[in-house]
């Protein structure tokens, strides 16, 4: 593995870090969003979590 190979490698990986704790972070706002608001469904719930996951 050349070096120019490893430097991709760690770009590739950190990507996938940020891109991970950046889902984690709309997964948490989503979960406190729900929290607030009880008379969303179950589907409703999951919908809130999945759009907050991909913005």
């Amino acid at each position: 593995m050349t070096v120019h190979d490893e430097r991709d490698l760690i770009r590739q990986i950190e990507s996938h870090l940020l891109l991970a704790a950046a889902r984690e972070e709309g997964r948490t706002a989503a979960l406190r969003l729900n929290s607030r608001l009880g008379w969303l469904t179950d589907s409703q719930r999951d919908a809130v979590e999945e759009h907050f996951e991909t913005e």
